[in-house]
C-alpha cells in the first residue's frame, strides 16, 4: 500500500520562496525507494494579488493552489484548507504537514520521514529546522510543559514591547550562542514553521479550532497531543532549512508583541485553567 503525505502550506507574499519550497518537495520525492502519494495544498493569503497561479503538472506530486487572497492567518488558512479538502479525506493520509513556504526541505526529507517506524502512540514528529541566519536548529522548541506562571511571564514580556526587544537582543542571542546539542527524543513541542502530524493525531484532532490569528501554535498543538495521550518526538535526521520569517519578519515589533500576547492569553485560558 502506498504511503500518503499531505502538505498544507500557507503563502503570504512569498511567491519566490513558494517556488523554491515546491522544488524542494519534488527533489525530495526523487530520493526515496518507497511508493508514496504526495499532495500539496497551498493557501494564498496574499491580499493584494488577484491572479491565479497555475503550477505545472508534475508526475511526482499533486498541487492544489487555493487563491483565497485574504489574510486568514497561519492556522486560519490551514483550517480553511482542511475544510475545503474535507475531514474524511484528510484523515486518509499517513502524515499531514502544516507549513509556511519560506523553507527548503532537505533532499532526504521524504526518505527519512518514511523510514520512521509507524507508532500509534506518536502524534507529532519534529524535524530539524536549521536557521541559516542564526546558524542553529530551531528544534527542539520546548522540552517540557511550561507552568502557567511561566506563560504569564511571557505575556508580561509581550505586553511591554521594550521588554521583548531587550530579551531578543541580549538574552535570546546569548542563549543562541550557548546552544548545545540535544539528544532527547521525546519533547513537549516543536517549532511551528513546519509541523508533521501522524494519522493518530489527525484522526483525533483534525476538527481543531485555533483561537488566534497568529503565533502560539507550538503550545496549542503540544496540548492537543498531550490530551490525546500522544507523544511528540524529535527526529533530527528529518531536515528542513529555514529562510527566516519571510511572512512575519515585516511585522512591526508592537504588532508582533500584541499578536503574541493575545494568542498566549487565549491558549492559557484553554489549557491552563486546571
Amino acid at each position: 500500500m502506498n504511503n500518503k503525505i499531505l502538505f498544507l502550506c500557507v503563502n503570504y507574499n512569498s511567491y519566490r520562496e513558494l517556488d523554491n519550497f515546491i522544488d524542494s518537495i519534488i527533489i525530495s520525492t526523487k530520493n526515496h525507494n518507497e511508493e508514496v502519494q504526495i499532495d500539496v495544498m497551498i493557501a494564498d493569503n496574499t491580499v493584494d494579488n488577484n491572479k491565479i497561479i497555475n503550477f505545472p503538472v508534475y508526475s511526482s506530486i499533486n498541487i492544489d493552489f487555493r487563491p483565497y487572497h485574504e489574510n486568514l492567518g497561519y492556522m486560519g488558512a490551514i483550517m480553511k484548507l482542511i475544510n475545503d479538502k474535507g475531514f474524511a479525506k484528510v484523515k486518509d493520509y499517513d502524515y499531514v504537514v502544516f507549513s509556511n513556504v519560506d523553507l527548503i526541505l532537505d533532499k532526504t526529507f521524504i526518505k527519512q520521514l518514511l523510514s520512521v517506524p509507524k507508532n500509534k502512540n506518536i502524534g507529532w514528529i519534529v524535524p530539524k529546522i536549521f536557521s541559516k541566519s542564526e546558524k542553529k536548529d530551531r528544534n527542539p522548541k520546548i522540552l517540557r510543559r511550561p507552568s502557567k506562571a511561566h506563560l504569564n511571564k511571557i505575556v508580561i514580556m509581550f505586553r511591554y514591547p521594550i521588554l521583548y526587544i531587550l530579551y531578543h537582543n541580549f538574552i535570546y542571542r546569548f542563549r543562541r550562542k550557548q546552544q548545545k546539542h540535544i539528544f532527547k527524543s521525546e519533547i513537549y513541542a516543536g517549532h511551528g514553521s513546519l509541523m508533521i502530524f501522524s494519522k493518530a493525531f489527525i484522526i483525533n484532532n483534525i476538527d481543531f479550532r485555533y483561537p488566534s490569528f497568529l503565533f502560539g501554535e507550538e503550545l496549542f498543538f503540544a496540548e492537543l497531543n498531550r490530551l490525546s495521550n500522544l507523544k511528540v518526538i524529535y527526529i533530527p535526521k528529518i531536515k528542513v532549512f529555514d529562510i527566516d520569517h519571510i511572512s512575519t519578519g515585516s511585522l512591526k515589533k508592537t504588532h508582533y508583541c500584541k499578536l503574541n500576547k493575545e494568542s498566549i492569553e487565549k491558549i492559557i485560558k484553554l489549557f491552563w485553567n486546571e
